[in-house]
C-alpha cells in the first residue's frame, strides 16, 4: 500500500490551534491526532471507544481532552463541542471524521421471525457517516461564529466512494456521496465574513483493511 511521506510538509501553523476531531482513536483519525499533537496543537477528541480514548489522552499527556461521543446522538456531539470550547477557549479546526463500514446488505432480506414481515435495512451506517457529520457540521459552524472572524476550517471525511461506484457497499456509498453533497452545498453559502473554509478528503482503503476483510466485502 502506498505511503505518502509528510516530512517535507510544514505543519508549524498547527501550533497553538485547537482542533476537534471525531473518530480520533483509530485509523485516519488517530494518525491525524498524533501528527497535530506533535506540532503543538490542542486536541479535543470524540470517539465511542472510551477506554482506548482515555488511554490515548494519558499517553499524549498535555493539550488533550477526550470525551466519549457517539456522533449519531445530537447530545453527545453538542456536549463534545461545549466541553472542548470551554476547556481551551477556542476552536480553529473541526475534522468530522467518525465513520463506520457497511452494516448488513440492502440486497439481503431479513425477515422478522415472529411476524414473517420484511425488516427494514440497517441505518447505522447512515446515522454515523451522514447524520453524524451533519450534527458535527452544525456545531462547528455555531462555535466558529464565536471566533470573531478568525480563520476556521471544517474538514469532512468522505471517501473514494463519494465519487466511485463501490459495490456492494450500498449504504456506505450513499452516506459518503451525501458527505460530498454537503461540502458542495456549504462552500458557497457560508457568510464571507465568517472566514470559514470547508473541504472534504476522500481516502481509499487504509491499512485497517486486511485481506480477509476485503474478501468478505467484495468476494
Amino acid at each position: 500500500m502506498t505511503t505518502y511521506p509528510t516530512d517535507d510538509l510544514d505543519f508549524g501553523s498547527l501550533r497553538g490551534k485547537t482542533i476537534l476531531i471525531t473518530g480520533g482513536v483509530t485509523g485516519i483519525g488517530r494518525a491525524t491526532v498524533d501528527l497535530a499533537h506533535q506540532y503543538g496543537a490542542n486536541l479535543v477528541i470524540g470517539d465511542v471507544l472510551e477506554q482506548e480514548g482515555l488511554q490515548l489522552a494519558t499517553e499524549l499527556g498535555k493539550r488533550i481532552l477526550f470525551r466519549k461521543c457517539d456522533v449519531s446522538k445530537w447530545e453527545d456531539v453538542l456536549e463534545l463541542f461545549q466541553t472542548g470550547f470551554t476547556h481551551f477557549g477556542a476552536l480553529d479546526i473541526v475534522l468530522a471524521n467518525a465513520g463506520v463500514n457497511e452494516i448488513g446488505s440492502l440486497l439481503k432480506d431479513d425477515i422478522d421471525s415472529a411476524t414473517g414481515k420484511l425488516l427494514p435495512p440497517p441505518l447505522k451506517t447512515l446515522d454515523v457517516n451522514l447524520v453524524g457529520i451533519l450534527y458535527t457540521t452544525k456545531c462547528a459552524i455555531h462555535y466558529f461564529a464565536k471566533m470573531n472572524g478568525k480563520p476556521c476550517q471544517l474538514v469532512l471525511t468522505g471517501s473514494a466512494a463519494s465519487f466511485l461506484d463501490t459495490p456492494p457497499l450500498h449504504t456506505y456509498c450513499t452516506s459518503k456521496t451525501g458527505v460530498l453533497g454537503l461540502m458542495r452545498s456549504l462552500r458557497t453559502q457560508l457568510p464571507k465574513n465568517a472566514n470559514i473554509t470547508v473541504n472534504m478528503v476522500a481516502p481509499w482503503m487504509t491499512s485497517k483493511f486486511n485481506n480477509s476483510l476485503i474478501k468478505r466485502i467484495y468476494v
